[in-house]
């Protein structure tokens, strides 16, 4: 999972330069930030035990013909790591997909929006204490003024909007999702070496599934069910092929080139491509605040990647 010292600005273990990784988290980050606008289309509502397992069994059958054959032929290893594959399955998916789609259900969406901003600072901070990782200044400036054009696309503009910002269950619950996926990302420097991407992504979405079935089966046994309306196929659809298959995808390949922390910070364009989304297919207007606010935050990130060659063989390689 190091990354290599040369000039290449490649690593071994992905043979994927630096410029294609940076194309990969961009398409993560839009892929995310797309989610927004397919649960603000959908009209029904799905249970989110219902929602979390089913967008992952299908992410899963998406993996399979990518990976299942090489998952196969690496069992062997699979077997003698079971236990880090289970920790990733749990911290990548379980623990981030229901704290947030239960989160959801006790707070406003721009709450948990807010608190994804705690994302590049949870990652940075558990690289710094599991792998001794330090940020550069650029970077540290570049998050700064990065989070703050976030904030302005996510308030409208609006002060009062963030003055008038409430904790509550629903929000805790968004925070420990957070935790999670800054923990999952942190981690994967760490993925078990014989193991190849899409066989390892094959392998947390199983252990993904088999934590969630029980709960799933719990929420079905309870009586919550959901109406199979376009609107809740379209969401479910949705966040199995983009935010699951194909967001993994790209995150899990880029990660180990660009390193966690630089990766981390890419999440502040989630927003951005959400405000995208919104005007091209729901027809939104494009405000003066979205402007300053997507201004801001390509600012932030040319700033934390200025240096990115050398920084993001650095932070990959420690």
């Amino acid at each position: 999972m190091a990354a290599t010292s040369s000039t290449t600005d490649t690593t071994p273990s992905t043979g994927i330069p630096l410029w294609l990784a940076f194309v990969l988290l961009i398409l993560a980050a839009a892929a995310w930030g797309g989610s927004s606008v397919a649960g603000r289309a959908a009209a029904g509502n799905v249970p989110p035990m219902t929602l979390s397992f089913l967008r992952w069994a299908g992410a899963l059958i998406l993996f399979l013909p990518l990976g299942g054959r090489a998952f196969w032929a690496e069992r062997s290893v699979h077997r003698r790591h079971w236990k880090i594959m289970i920790a990733f399955g749990f911290l990548g998916i379980v623990g981030f997909t229901i704290p947030y789609f239960i989160g959801l259900q006790y707070t406003p969406a721009i709450n948990v929006t807010l608190l994804n901003g705690l994302v590049p600072i949870l990652t940075i901070f558990f690289s710094f204490v599991l792998l001794g990782v330090f940020i550069t200044w650029g970077q540290a400036v570049g998050i700064v003024v990065a989070l703050s054009g976030t904030l302005v696309i996510i308030i409208r503009g609006d002060l009062d909007l963030l003055l008038n910002f409430k904790f509550n269950v629903g929000d805790l619950l968004a925070i420990s999702a957070f935790i999670s996926w800054a923990l999952y990302t942190v981690m994967l420097k760490w993925k078990p070496d014989g193991l190849s991407p899409y066989s390892f992504l094959v392998g947390i979405a199983i252990w993904g599934c088999l934590i969630m079935l029980p709960f799933y089966v719990w929420e079905i046994a309870g009586g919550q069910g959901f109406a199979m309306t376009r609107n809740n196929l379209f969401i479910i659809g949705y966040a199995a092929v983009f935010p699951s298959f194909f967001a993994y995808i790209c995150w899990s390949l880029a990660v180990p080139v660009i390193g966690a922390n630089l990766a981390s910070i890419t999440q502040y364009m989630n927003p951005v491509f959400g405000v995208v989304f919104a005007i091209l297919i729901l027809n939104e207007n494009f405000e003066r605040y979205h402007m300053i606010g997507v201004a801001a935050v390509f600012a932030g990130l040319y700033l934390a990647t200025a240096r990115r060659g050398s920084t993001a063989r650095r932070d990959a390689k420690d």
